[in-house]
């Protein structure tokens, strides 16, 4: 795949606000508050969506679930609006909510039969998918890397999307080069899709054991969301970074560090369940963040010793640590634990 040409053939085409995905997704935030965008607005439906998001990206979730329900009638922000519902009733654990949207989306690509309808409610279900760590569930056309049924507007959201999917795969020498591609295409705007892109190709760093270029791609996406309070895309990626996110946050921006674990802490189990309903495993919601840290870098494969290093333990106390996951999970190695903590397919 050619992605330059791709991304460039897309971005000559004309935008419609209804096969968006996001309002903020690309819009340049650098030197600018994220309510300026709010006013830029020129519908009272695409300043509700606006505002919907900005909620939705500091984890104020019970905001976001209003908002978008004033946002979902509006042909404008319909399928942005979706979206973000689904995301935050995940979060919330909120069932019926995720329910009713997963059936009016369904729904809508039946009564149109219109292809358009269809391919905007996939990937609203593969954002889901990909976020719970579910790579069996996106549809083929993101499986294979082919953008040609989509609308053009859609393409970038669906190229992060793969590095997602990816990301899922644990192919992360894929998932890096294809998510450096799309960052150095749209560096220095300081969009949401920068910060996303910034984000994965830090755990591509981590996944390839580079964890001093992550801890890089880790800064920049920093300084581009928390001055806009933009704690979700970091507590999204929390157990994706092995404690960099963590450790940087404590050291660059202490005001922000209680709030981030405390709203990981209460949306990754939220997750995990909804993972539990939709691919059918059994992830556990009893781990802390140090076991769910370790569990991780143990289903990684990572030597003890090095996971001791780096969670400032000994060997000893990582052993008995990792038996007490075992237990925790009921399981009984490495390749059963990494079935339920990393959520990704087995390689043959």
């Amino acid at each position: 795949m050619n992605l330059q040409r791709t991304m460039a053939w897309r971005a000559a085409e004309p935008a419609r606000d209804a096969s968006r995905f996001s309002l903020m997704w690309g819009i340049h935030l650098t030197g600018r508050k994220a309510e300026t965008v709010v006013a830029e607005m020129n519908t009272a439906a695409l300043q509700t969506q606006c505002l919907c998001e900005i909620a939705y990206l500091r984890g104020d979730f019970d905001r976001t679930k209003h908002l978008a329900a004033k946002a979902l009638d509006s042909q404008d922000t319909g399928i942005c609006a979706s979206l973000f519902s689904m995301l935050s009733a995940i979060s919330t654990n909120d069932f019926a909510l995720y329910s009713r949207i997963e059936t009016a989306l369904k729904q809508r690509s039946v009564d149109s039969g219109e292809p358009l309808d269809i391919v905007l409610a996939e990937i609203v279900m593969a954002t889901v998918a990909v976020g719970m760590f579910a790579p069996e569930m996106v549809p083929a056309w993101l499986k294979a890397g082919d953008y040609s049924r989509l609308p053009a507007e859609s393409t970038p959201f669906a190229l992060y999307l793969r590095v997602k999917y990816l990301q899922n795969l644990a192919d992360y020498s894929q998932m890096f080069a294809v998510a450096q591609t799309m960052h150095a295409l749209g560096k220095g705007k300081g969009t949401m899709m920068e910060i996303y892109l910034l984000l994965m190709c830090a755990a591509a760093c981590v996944g390839l054991g580079d964890k001093i270029r992550a801890r890089g791609y880790l800064l920049e996406a920093l300084a581009l969301g928390m001055p806009h309070g933009f704690l979700t895309p970091f507590a999204e990626n929390i157990a994706n970074l092995s404690g960099l996110i963590e450790e940087c946050v404590r050291q660059y921006y202490p005001w922000a560090y209680a709030g981030l674990i405390d709203q990981w802490e209460k949306t990754w189990k939220n997750w995990a369940i909804f993972h539990n309903r939709f691919a059918r495993d059994h992830v556990t919601v009893l781990l802390t963040l140090r076991e769910y840290r370790i569990a991780a870098l143990a289903a990684n494969r990572v030597p003890y010793a090095q996971i001791a290093r780096e969670e400032c333990l000994s060997i000893g106390r990582v052993r008995n640590i990792i038996q007490e996951i075992y237990g925790k999970l009921f399981v009984r190695n490495r390749d059963e634990l990494a079935a339920l903590v990393l959520w990704t397919t087995k390689k043959t």
